[in-house]
């Protein structure tokens, strides 16, 4: 339990500093610390590892684990928004506070239920 708060900890501290990175960082870099932030707090509530997995692995990991398909979905696009972010460059500062945004409320639906 310890080992869960501690990462779900350290998740948050990612998101933060990707708040940092918004307007100064690289694209791969801000869009980058965003998904390490978002597979880190699905390690920490997975209580398994999240990295290195697709995203139809992550999908099935979150259903064994009970996850309603409204949190996984928000999970899941908010991974698709950083790829996008990354990989299909455009959007500026509006599209960086939306990735932003979406991860942070991922996370909160999450621990709401």
């Amino acid at each position: 339990a310890a080992r869960k708060r501690k990462q779900a900890k350290a998740a948050r501290a990612r998101l933060a500093a990707a708040q940092k990175l918004k307007g100064s960082g690289g694209a791969n870099q801000f869009y980058g610390e965003i998904e390490k932030a978002l597979l880190t707090f699905l390690e920490a509530k997975l209580g398994r590892t999240a990295h290195g997995l697709t995203r139809p692995q992550l999908a099935e990991a979150m259903t064994a684990a009970g996850v309603p398909a409204s949190a996984q979905a928000k999970v899941l696009a908010a991974l698709e928004r950083t790829d996008a972010g990354r990989f299909a460059p455009g959007g500026g500062d509006a599209r960086r506070t939306e990735t932003l945004d979406h991860a942070a409320a991922a996370m909160e639906q999450w621990d709401e239920r």
